[in-house]
C-alpha cells in the first residue's frame, strides 16, 4: 500500500522537492554536515529522494501491470 502511493508521480515529485528543501534549510544544512554521519544522512535522502522520484519512470510501480518502457512512460504521466 505504501509503495502505491510512494511511487505515483505526484507523490514522488512532492518527496523528491520536499527532500531538496530541507537538506538545503540552513539550519538543517548546517547543523548536519558538521559530522560525516550527517553528512551520510543528508546524501541517503537524497538517493532515496531520487529513487523515489525516478522509479514510477523507469521501474513498474508496485501494482501496475507491465507494459513496454515508453508506455509505462505515458501512463505514469496519467496517474
Amino acid at each position: 500500500r505504501v509503495g502505491r502511493v510512494l511511487f505515483l508521480p505526484l507523490t514522488a515529485i512532492l518527496v523528491y522537492v520536499g527532500t531538496f528543501l530541507a537538506t538545503h534549510a540552513p539550519r538543517v544544512s548546517d547543523a548536519l554536515m558538521v559530522t560525516q554521519v550527517g553528512a551520510f544522512v543528508i546524501d541517503t535522502a537524497w538517493i532515496l529522494a531520487g529513487l523515489v522520484f525516478w522509479w514510477p519512470i523507469v521501474g513498474r510501480p508496485p501494482g501496475r501491470p507491465g507494459r513496454l518502457p515508453p508506455l509505462s512512460l505515458l501512463s505514469t504521466m496519467s496517474g
